[in-house]
């Protein structure tokens, strides 16, 4: 299920899984005020996602935007990668639950690897600020840019970690 923490937690919590070691080096210095990777993130225009290709076949997708109203947000999971989503600016809520609890919207799209579901209003919820990083697995749909009580700034970047064969 998914993680919550600040990096560190995050990174003894999932020691055990090597495939995360690209992801959470780069997360070191994209949480680190004042480094090259934290400036570029902050950086980012508003609307817009830089790609930043890693090691192991991971990638960090570097994003500006205003968080949106709840009745905007859409349940997505995803097959081949993990996400590890790291606030750096802002904060938002970040909804999630297992997959088997929803049902099924739009079809599979192996390009973009989302799935989207119905909406469910049973799931957990989780205040992300800045330096937390939160993990979501295959099994954990998920719900994220929601405004905390109103749409503001958010500075993230979400790791995409592949999934082991």
């Amino acid at each position: 299920m998914a993680v919550l923490g600040i990096l560190p937690v995050v990174q003894s919590q999932l020691a055990h899984e090597t495939q995360f070691a690209a992801a959470f080096a780069y997360l070191a210095q994209a949480l680190k005020p004042g480094s090259p990777e934290h400036t570029r993130i902050l950086a980012v225009k508003t609307g817009a996602t830089e790609r930043i290709e890693l090691t192991g076949g991971a990638f960090a997708l570097e994003q500006a935007y205003v968080s949106k109203p709840r009745a905007e947000g859409k349940y997505e999971s995803h097959r081949k990668y993990i996400d590890l989503q790291a606030i750096l600016a802002g904060e938002e809520w970040m909804e999630f639950t297992h997959v088997s609890r929803l049902v099924l919207k739009d079809d599979f799209s192996a390009e973009r690897d989302v799935l989207f579901y119905q909406d469910l209003t049973a799931g957990s919820r989780l205040r992300v600020g800045p330096g937390e990083v939160a993990v979501f697995f295959p099994a954990d749909a998920h719900m994220p840019s929601l405004a905390i009580a109103a749409p503001a700034l958010v500075y993230k970047t979400v790791v995409k970690v592949p999934v082991r064969a």
